[in-house]
């Protein structure tokens, strides 16, 4: 939560070179198509922006990769993926779709699985699906 007070002295200082630099290169993970913008009116939000996207990105890798989930491990999953769309709200940022599906995928009763996964990205519906041994 402190980032922002770490990127802050790019937004205060008037540096016409480095807002040339930044706005010619290309900062990684871009915003998903359809995203909201807020972060575009000053580098300092465009870098936090791209440093969150990032970081959901590689959580949700990460999660993917988990063989199996208990109940009880597949509840404290949820609430931590709870806790990071929290922490992207409170920075005005918007949680990664993939993140908001997996943690939907994980909230989900066995029984209702399939039901809700139908919007979702077959894929990731059928990963959280086999890592919970959900029948869908």
């Amino acid at each position: 939560m402190s980032l922002p007070l770490h990127l802050e002295p790019f937004v205060t200082q008037e540096d016409s070179a480095l807002e040339l630099a930044l706005h010619a290169g290309k900062l990684p993970f871009p915003p998903e198509q359809g995203d909201e913008l807020p972060e575009l009116d000053n580098m300092a939000d465009s870098w936090l922006g791209s440093i969150a996207r990032a970081t959901m990105q590689t959580y949700c890798d990460v999660i993917l990769q988990i063989p199996e989930l208990t109940p009880h491990s597949t509840k404290q999953l949820a609430t931590d993926i709870d806790y990071l769309v929290n922490v992207m709200d409170a920075l005005g940022l918007q949680p990664s779709r993939t993140l908001q599906h997996v943690g939907t995928l994980l909230k989900t009763k066995p029984e209702d699985y399939r039901q809700v996964s139908k919007g979702l990205p077959r894929r990731l519906a059928t990963t959280v699906a086999t890592m919970r041994s959900v029948d869908y």
